[in-house]
């Protein structure tokens, strides 16, 4: 089943973001595996219409925040007007209700999110972690969090964010230049006005939702699989050329996704090649190089990609 909805949500992606179909693919995986995604890329390459394309194929809330160097005041909870009835009574002084903000959304697009505050920072944190079934503010409440949540966080390629927070995020996904033939497509319709003629009727409800992730969680995991997740997380921690190495947080996330991979690929088993395709997006933004190795440019997925195929910086 989950074959068939990835399929026709990334033809949907498609007709709006073009050329971003591997992209899109990674980040189904990580919906349905519950996880989280980081999208990079730089300024003027289509992060916003790709995740509300990507929201769009879904029959659940979404809320775009854009981010700047002082906290978003509708981030955590919005004021609104008290209804206008005897219950109003209850609220003599503002007449005002504070009710979820942008992050309660089901999929939440944090867009210049390089920009986050330490206070927005905790309660992304919290979100991710789900350790409560609500999340509470002082002086500005407590709120459920959805079922399913996904939250989008998009950034400039040059950012610098806490190991702490981009661990916690299954995913880091670079959006592509679309290429020559598919730019110029893009000129052609912004010349004359045309809009994708995209039907904007949901594929994936809450149902089918439910359905996948079960798909997702049956999936089934041979030892081998386990010993290489492991073989890949461990060595990492070996290598000179890395300060810090891939936690077990980070090999689980690269289970889980593993997992979703194979379904959406319609296996009901995963293989190492799952694993391999998965590794670099799921590390990269995990490990840490140590200066020396920068300055002689090394980059994290080079050391990844070089651990996948047997081979290890030593």
């Amino acid at each position: 089943m989950l074959k068939n909805i990835a399929e026709s949500i990334n033809a949907r992606i498609s007709d709006q973001a073009l050329n971003q179909e591997a992209m899109t693919e990674l980040a189904l995986a990580s919906f349905f595996a519950g996880g989280h995604i980081l999208l990079v890329g730089p300024s003027g390459m289509g992060k916003h219409l790709w995740a509300q394309a990507f929201a769009g194929a879904f029959e659940l809330s979404y809320a775009h925040e854009r981010f700047a160097d002082n906290a978003s005041s509708d981030f955590f909870s919005k004021l609104v007007p008290a209804p206008d009835d005897e219950s109003a009574s209850q609220y003599p002084v503002s007449r005002y209700l504070s009710q979820p903000g942008s992050l309660f959304s089901q999929i939440f697009h944090a867009s210049g999110f390089e920009n986050i505050s330490p206070w927005e920072y905790i309660h992304i944190i919290n979100a991710i972690d789900r350790r409560k079934p609500n999340l509470s503010d002082a002086g500005d409440g407590s709120f459920p969090l959805p079922n399913p949540h996904f939250i989008i966080a998009s950034c400039d390629e040059n950012f610098n964010l806490p190991k702490p927070l981009t661990d916690r995020f299954m995913m880091k996904l670079y959006i592509n230049y679309p290429g020559v033939a598919a730019e110029k497509q893009i000129l052609q319709m912004h010349h004359v006005g045309a809009t994708p003629d995209t039907d904007h009727t949901p594929i994936c409800t809450l149902e089918t939702i439910a359905q996948a992730k079960e798909e997702v969680q049956a999936v089934a995991v041979e030892d081998a699989i386990f010993n290489y997740i492991v073989s890949i997380a461990e060595t990492t921690r070996r290598v000179s050329a890395i300060q810090t190495g891939a936690s077990p947080r980070a090999s689980i996330s690269l289970l889980q996704a593993a997992k979703a991979y194979a379904a959406i690929k319609g296996r009901d088993y995963t293989t190492i090649e799952d694993v391999r395709s998965l590794a670099i997006p799921v590390l990269r933004h995990r490990i840490t190089l140590r200066p020396d190795a920068i300055k002689e440019g090394l980059h994290a997925e080079r050391i990844i990609e070089s651990i996948i195929i047997g081979k290890r910086y030593v």
